[in-house]
């Protein structure tokens, strides 16, 4: 024991200031949402529940990610259940493990000081300790890739035992549940034992990673399902459209997402991965950060002619020296295909190619000085100039996250009021969650259901449910998901200045009102009213102030809504000025395009939004709107008015569904301009425009219904309604016009408008809150709905307003 202590006191010494470095980097913030679903995963599967995120108001069972690191996390969550900074800590731990590992590969072929010398290049590099200090499976995946690299070099060097064998079938069958990209290393594996002659063993990898990955895949998609809200599995997901229109081809899909995932990552593979400084992490860095940052920003475009000859070189010394060689060359070879064609861009999927590039760079070095058998004292010139370019820009780099970091963690609330508008890459810090599940545990009752775009809060507020709610859900949606589930409270962080999550939704609901309760200091928390049952007058709009992001927001928000275009693209425009990477103020730009059914630049846009930060969230909404505007200028190349009308009526519908009334109204009315006669047109054309209040037109619409065919159920159904809202605006009483809601809400029922039933039905109510009839219906239409949570609130409800005398 003490001689091996003493052999490896440099490494024992590395990785004890690689974990004291690590706990000073922990705090109570997460780079990715997936962070905190793994810890509650985790927290699931060690209380035997299984994997169930149970947070949330109703368990969901589905599993977006690849499930095997949250049993990894299980040991330490068994006793520190929902516990961040355990998880994190965890983590670290896996994070050395990986260290030791790198030092174990990379020894076998480098000399002992060579090989720690290069182990400190990959243990300063910010991306391993950013990545081993989150709940993210990074560190363990990098552990599973090097114990297999260091497997099969024993085995080529020995006869393999069976424990060795079963050791590797076994870490290769749940390398693809701990990331999905781990098919890289398998076909890799696969391949190599292949050319090598080893039919059975590589018959045997196969086998049980295909049967353990298929028995999960049929727990996930087939018993369990997946949830109209989830995201795709990834396998229907990568062949989506995320920069070309849906109506090209696969091919040209992979093509131009190949073309711009290889230009995001060209300069780190081409050497400056070795510097991927995290900005987002650090606030106000010391001149001397400043200084390198921007002399690396000058020579990255030119760091290959540096760094890729020598990989090259070590690869080939590598492949003339080790018949193991070609499994690290496939498997590099497959995950960069994988990587290339993914469509997300991210940084920490380099992450793995740090150790293997360090390999190869070891290996050219050596070979250089091998062949040129420099002296002693030019060696360490040498050594001191790589120390110099290798480790200092780095060093520097985690002084300056952790002298951040540090500072957060000693008044995070003080921190965050100070810094949060300093620069927009300071909205890391912006959302203490800490604090703020201390004022939610404060402040809001137990049980209560919240909405939030993120589950960050989650650990902290475990009293709560959370409803996650995409933060680019289009406003029907966002409103039928509150109503839906019951939910009381909206949690809206604070982006950017006074800018939260959820801005134009708060704006722009007719069915519900925000009252602020939380600290708009820290983040924005807000009791859900519903204006339909508790209707108000709207405050005076105050005067329009230009410098004000949250105004010149909701001015372009408006203009976009009120088909203003140009002034809306004025407005974004000047947005973006201010804080270019922000992609919801490129989306809104997008928007603006594609309501112009200006193709060019609605797509340029979209590729925008793919390369910029939180693209998934937008992503969806973005096809849907390309898909739309296709439509449109598909539907004006059509001869027939009859197929046009309906294409356009088509657009009409997901103008609707996305939130845009007027916009899905005036297409509507276009259909009926070239078909005047065009029965479903004039259908939908009656209720749009008596959801948007113009019913003098609406009752032209239901006088040609009328004589198209008057004895149509829904023809019938809209005059009973049409009357009815006649008689509603001459009527005063509370009473009458709570009934006249309410017969108007089973009107709609009764044809399958399920929403508008639900908003008439809700302003019987507000006409008359004790009407315990209309209370009762409302129930009945949420249980027709399938929707116990709201189902269970108006039942309680009514239970209350039963006790009362």
């Amino acid at each position: 024991m003490k001689t091996v202590l003493k052999d490896h006191t440099a490494l024992l010494v590395l990785i004890t200031i690689f974990f004291i470095i690590g706990l000073l980097r922990l705090n109570d913030l997460s780079l990715y949402t997936d962070c905190t679903r793994y810890l509650i995963w985790g927290t699931s599967v060690a209380q035997g529940k299984g994997f169930v995120d149970d947070t949330q108001p109703e368990p969901e069972y589905y599993i977006v990610n690849a499930p095997f690191f949250s049993i990894v996390l299980t040991p330490v969550l068994l006793f520190f259940p929902l516990s961040l900074s355990a998880a994190k800590v965890w983590t670290l731990l896996w994070g050395v493990l990986a260290l030791i590992l790198f030092y174990r590969w990379i020894r076998s072929v480098i000399s002992q000081s060579a090989a720690i010398a290069v182990t400190i290049f990959l243990a300063l590099n910010p991306l391993t300790l950013v990545l081993s200090t989150e709940v993210l499976s990074e560190a363990p995946f990098l552990c599973a890739i090097l114990g297999i690299f260091i497997l099969i070099e024993r085995m080529h060097q020995q006869t393999p035992a069976l424990k060795e064998k079963i050791l590797l079938i076994v870490i290769l069958s749940i390398i693809i549940l701990l990331r999905e990209v781990g098919a890289a290393l398998i076909c890799a594996v696969i391949l190599y034992f292949i050319i090598s002659r080893k039919w059975k063993i590589a018959c045997s990898i196969l086998l049980c990673a295909c049967v353990l990955f298929a028995l999960w895949t049929y727990r996930n998609l087939v018993i369990v399902g997946v949830p109209e809200t989830s995201q795709n599995p990834n396998l229907a997901f990568i062949f989506q459209h995320f920069v070309t229109s849906p109506n090209t081809s696969v091919f040209e899909e992979m093509l131009q997402r190949g073309i711009i995932n290889f230009r995001a990552y060209a300069l780190g593979l081409g050497g400056m991965l070795l510097y991927r400084f995290p900005l987002n992490l650090l606030i106000e860095p010391t001149q001397v950060f400043a200084s390198i940052a921007a002399l690396m920003n000058k020579i990255q475009s030119y760091s290959f002619i540096l760094f890729l000859p020598l990989i090259l070189i070590g690869a080939f010394f590598d492949f003339t020296r080790s018949r193991t060689a070609l499994l690290r060359g496939l498997f590099i070879l497959f995950y960069l295909v994988i990587l290339i064609f993914y469509p997300v861009q991210d940084v920490r999927f380099l992450f793995v190619l740090i150790p293997c590039s360090l390999f190869y760079l070891a290996l050219a070095i050596e070979w250089i000085r091998n062949r040129l058998q420099l002296t002693l004292a030019l060696q360490r010139i040498l050594i001191t100039l790589s120390v110099t370019i290798f480790i200092l820009p780095n060093l520097i780099c985690i002084y300056e996250i952790l002298r951040t970091n540090i500072s957060y963690n000693q008044d995070r609330r003080s921190f965050t009021d100070q810094n949060r508008s300093k620069t927009f890459r300071a909205t890391y810090f912006s959302t203490p969650w800490s604090v703020i599940g201390d004022w939610i545990d404060k402040n809001i009752p137990p049980e209560a259901i919240l909405a939030s775009p993120d589950k960050e809060i989650v650990p902290f507020a475990p009293k709560q449910k959370f409803v996650e709610l995409n933060r680019t859900v289009p406003l029907p949606m966002f409103e039928a998901t509150l109503r839906d589930n019951a939910v009381e409270y909206l949690f809206a962080p604070t982006v950017v200045d006074n800018f939260t999550e959820y801005q134009s939704m708060i704006n722009e609901s007719k069915r519900f009102r925000f009252e602020q309760i939380g600290d708009s200091g820290i983040s924005c928390i807000y009791r859900i009213v519903s204006r339909l049952e508790k209707p108000s007058k709207d405050s005076a709009q105050s005067i329009l102030d230009l410098d004000n992001t949250l105004q010149l927001y909701t001015f372009g928000r408006h203009s976009l809504k009120n088909e203003q275009y140009n002034i809306a693209l004025e407005a974004f425009n000047k947005l973006l000025a201010r804080y270019p990477r922000f992609t919801e103020f490129i989306f809104q730009r997008f928007l603006v395009y594609s309501f112009l059914r200006d193709s060019t630049n609605a797509i340029r846009m979209m590729q925008d939004i793919y390369t910029s930060p939180t693209t998934m969230s937008y992503v969806s909404p973005a096809q849907i709107h390309i898909h739309a505007m296709n439509l449109f200028l598909n539907a004006q190349t059509l001869s027939d008015s009859i197929a046009q009308a309906e294409q356009l009526l088509n657009v009409a519908r997901l103008y609707w569904n996305l939130g845009f009334p007027r916009q899905a109204y005036h297409t509507v009315q276009l259909a009926l301009k070239i078909d005047p006669t065009f029965f479903v047109g004039l259908l939908w054309a009656w209720n749009y425009g008596m959801q948007i209040g113009d019913t003098v037109s609406a009752k032209s619409y239901l006088q040609k219904l009328v004589q198209i065919d008057q004895e149509n159920p829904i023809v019938r159904s809209f005059r009973r309604m049409s009357f009815l809202q006649d008689t509603l605006r001459r009527t005063i009483g509370q009473q009458k016009r709570s009934e006249l809601r309410l017969a108007i809400s089973q009107e709609y029922s009764a044809i399958d408008l399920s929403d508008e039933a639900l908003d008439e039905a809700q302003r019987a109510i507000g006409e008359h809150p004790t009407n315990k009839h209309a209370l009762v219906y409302l129930a009945e239409l949420f249980t027709k709905r399938q929707k116990p949570l709201a189902t269970k609130s108006i039942l309680q409800r009514i239970a209350k307003l039963e006790k009362e005398p």
